[in-house]
């Protein structure tokens, strides 16, 4: 099955706010991180035709638990239960299930 790729570029306000998008900004996601609920990160991604961001996931990271993802408001599931490793040309990338 072919896959579809896309370049993305990382940039970053501060250690708890940052932004991947392609150059157009056709694909925007902000990936925050608040101080006061540090063991949760959320991703959105900007819908531009309705003028707002919708939550796409949630990555929670609590001492002493394994990290979880939620994605699109369902239920929280270990991160190797939802992330694959793949292997190729002498490093590593991760795809979801």
């Amino acid at each position: 099955m072919p896959t579809m790729s896309q370049r993305l570029t990382f940039t970053t306000a501060s250690v708890q706010n940052l932004v991947i998008s392609n150059p157009t900004d056709a694909l925007y996601y902000e990936v925050l991180t608040p101080g006061w609920e540090s063991h949760m990160t959320t991703v959105r991604r900007l819908d531009t035709r309705a003028e707002r961001y919708d939550t796409v996931g949630s990555i929670r990271n609590q001492s002493g638990k394994p990290v979880a993802v939620s994605v699109y408001g369902g239920e929280f599931m270990n991160e190797e239960l939802w992330l694959r490793k793949i292997r190729g040309e002498g490093r590593q990338r991760y795809s979801h299930l």
